[in-house]
Protein backbone atom coordinates (compact mmCIF):
# COMPACT_ATOMS: atom_id res chain seq x y z
CA UNK A 1 0.00 0.00 0.00
CA UNK A 2 1.30 3.45 -0.83
CA UNK A 3 0.07 6.75 0.45
CA UNK A 4 0.76 9.65 -1.91
CA UNK A 5 0.09 13.36 -1.41
CA UNK A 6 0.16 15.62 -4.43
CA UNK A 7 1.20 19.27 -4.38
CA UNK A 8 -0.98 21.96 -5.92
CA UNK A 9 1.02 21.80 -9.15
CA UNK A 10 0.42 18.03 -9.51
CA UNK A 11 3.86 16.87 -8.41
CA UNK A 12 4.34 14.32 -5.65
CA UNK A 13 4.72 16.12 -2.34
CA UNK A 14 5.00 13.02 -0.13
CA UNK A 15 5.07 9.28 -0.72
CA UNK A 16 4.84 6.67 2.04
CA UNK A 17 4.99 3.03 0.89
CA UNK A 18 3.98 0.47 3.48
CA UNK A 19 4.66 -3.21 3.52
CA UNK A 20 1.37 -5.18 3.33
CA UNK A 21 2.44 -7.24 6.34
CA UNK A 22 2.55 -4.06 8.44
CA UNK A 23 -1.26 -4.12 8.55
CA UNK A 24 -1.38 -7.78 9.57
CA UNK A 25 0.73 -7.63 12.75
CA UNK A 26 -2.11 -6.22 14.92
CA UNK A 27 -4.40 -8.95 13.56
CA UNK A 28 -1.88 -11.63 14.51
CA UNK A 29 -1.74 -10.20 18.02
CA UNK A 30 -5.52 -10.47 18.30
CA UNK A 31 -5.48 -14.03 16.89
CA UNK A 32 -2.97 -15.35 19.43
CA UNK A 33 -4.50 -13.66 22.46
CA UNK A 34 -5.65 -16.33 24.88
CA UNK A 35 -3.96 -19.21 23.03
CA UNK A 36 -1.22 -21.38 24.41
CA UNK A 37 2.38 -20.81 23.34
CA UNK A 38 2.40 -24.00 21.26
CA UNK A 39 -0.28 -22.50 18.97
CA UNK A 40 1.85 -19.48 18.06
CA UNK A 41 3.74 -21.05 15.10
CA UNK A 42 0.48 -22.18 13.51
CA UNK A 43 -1.14 -18.75 13.96
CA UNK A 44 2.00 -16.98 12.76
CA UNK A 45 2.33 -19.04 9.58
CA UNK A 46 -1.36 -18.69 8.76
CA UNK A 47 -0.79 -14.92 8.41
CA UNK A 48 2.50 -15.43 6.53
CA UNK A 49 3.76 -11.94 7.42
CA UNK A 50 7.10 -10.59 6.34
CA UNK A 51 9.51 -9.84 9.18
CA UNK A 52 11.86 -7.69 7.12
CA UNK A 53 9.44 -5.88 4.83
CA UNK A 54 10.48 -7.67 1.66
CA UNK A 55 6.98 -8.17 0.28
CA UNK A 56 6.65 -4.61 -1.04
Amino acid sequence: MTWVRLADDGTIDRCHPRDPSWFQWPLLEAAIEGNIVADFPLCNKSFNGSYSGQDL
